[in-house]
């Protein structure tokens, strides 16, 4: 029987490795919100959208003179695996269980809040609607898949992708079963890796 499981650990990047790594977690935020914002216009169209549709987007955004830091300080991989997630956050809001779930739970009705789209008008921001992300919210995070192709643990140090190198962790616990991924996250000005295991 296969178990899926994940280990947690502080990360101790160098002042150059946090420079990097600081870019890699900025780009995927920022193809996060542009790719979101194209999505509300296919939305307000009633476009399709799905992993594949919004996936190809990205190569508009890195063929775009001004966006020309996505091509040096950005990860392909990461920048995939974030717009797959904003795929998944559009699953969720197109699926009526979690909308019936939304209900159960029922707060008190905000303020409505809107988007505003390239033709000017504005379409409602709706509950589970996926949301744009800030510096400020105080958590960034970027994943890796195919984790044997990009990287590798030698003792208590995980070699990154985009010249990282080498990064020490606190390895607290020994990882156990194949490593599948890697999740580079920060946390109110601290980092962390996940490692997620089969």
């Amino acid at each position: 029987m296969k178990i899926n499981k994940a280990y947690k650990f502080r990360l101790e990047p160098n002042a150059e490795q946090e420079v990097i790594l600081n870019n890699l977690v900025g780009s995927a935020r920022f193809v996060w919100n542009q790719v979101l914002a194209i999505s509300f216009e296919m939305f307000a169209k009633d476009a399709f959208i799905n992993a594949t549709n919004l996936v190809n987007k990205i190569m508009d955004l890195k063929d775009n003179p001004d966006f020309a830091f996505l091509k040096s300080s950005s990860n392909a991989v990461s920048l995939q695996q974030k717009v797959r997630d904003l795929a998944s956050a559009w699953s969720r809001f197109f699926d009526p269980k979690a909308h019936a779930r939304l209900k159960e739970n029922k707060k008190k009705p905000r303020k409505p809040k809107f988007f505003k789209l390239a033709d000017g008008t504005e379409i409602q921001l709706r509950p589970l609607m996926p949301k744009f992300k800030r510096k400020s919210d105080g958590s960034d995070s970027i994943r890796l898949v195919q984790f044997d192709k990009y990287c590798r643990i030698e003792g208590n140090r995980v070699k990154l992708p985009n010249g990282i190198g080498l990064v020490k962790f606190r390895k607290s616990q020994d990882i156990i079963g194949t490593i599948k991924n890697v999740t580079i996250s920060k946390k109110s000005g601290r980092w962390y890796v996940s490692f997620g295991t089969e």
